[in-house]
């Protein structure tokens, strides 16, 4: 059983100023020491390249903490609030989602089971320089925070099915960022808009993935950077190559 390692207590951080407890979801813990309250709960945010650990609900009675396993990790968003109303994100949850590419001549069928993680940029954005912003518009996700984009999650609600539907496009390889971006064309306003999608691709363990969407945005002109060149590639060969430890060459 694992011992569950003691980290120092973080500062408590806000979401239009709501306490860390209360805009993230928790996991639960089983505990191994029948003295101490099983099933109970820590705060935990996963980003990619960072674990962060607070706020560890343990009965401080128990004294030291005892060996702890993790039953689940995962974060789900908490509804943005501002002047009243809920956004829901709901829809930018964690989720496992089931590819199946069919046969193909010699090649036989295949089944990918991908775990998909939506970034706080796919609904948020940088502060402008010099801008001066309402503490109410900020979003943290306990690494960062940045301003709600109204746009950006209006647009986002697109996504699951932008991901869902990726083996019938080909998306570019970014070789300079290891990662990949498609375009979706979408109406706003009865124009035609361009969506960049950036998303990176990883093996999690043996026969799992993890895909996760970095950021989504229209490149409205005055952008400060250009989309990057990029050369289009199947997707089946994105999750082929990752999966079985292949370079992915373009």
């Amino acid at each position: 059983m694992p011992v569950l390692p003691t980290y120092p207590v973080s500062n408590p951080f806000a979401v239009n100023k709501t306490a860390h407890g209360r805009h993230l979801h928790t996991v639960e813990v089983a505990g191994s020491n029948p003295a101490a309250p099983t099933n109970q709960a820590i705060i935990i945010v996963e980003i990619p390249g960072v674990l962060r650990v607070g706020g560890a609900a343990i009965d401080k009675d128990v004294g030291n903490r005892q060996p702890y396993s993790i039953k689940l990790l995962i974060m789900k968003w908490l509804p943005f609030r501002y002047d009243g109303k809920a956004y829901d994100l709901a829809h930018l949850h964690p989720c496992t989602l089931e590819y199946q590419r069919p046969s193909e001549g010699n090649k036989a069928a295949e089944v990918y089971r991908v775990e998909v993680t939506y970034t706080l940029h796919c609904f948020s954005r940088d502060l402008k320089p010099k801008e001066v912003c309402d503490d109410d518009l900020m979003y943290s996700d306990g690494y960062e925070s940045r301003v709600f984009d109204f746009r950006r999650y209006e647009l986002s609600k697109l996504l699951p099915g932008i991901i869902q539907a990726l083996p019938d496009k080909k998306p570019y390889h970014n070789k300079n960022r290891r990662n990949f971006f498609t375009v979706e064309v979408t109406t706003e306003n009865e124009s035609a808009i361009e969506y960049d999608i950036f998303f990176k691709v990883k093996k999690k363990a043996k026969g799992r993935l993890e895909m996760i969407i970095e950021t989504a945005f229209v490149r409205d002109p005055g952008y400060d950077s250009t989309r990057p060149d990029g050369k289009p590639i199947r997707f089946w060969i994105i999750l082929h190559n990752t999966m079985n430890n292949k370079a992915i060459r373009t």
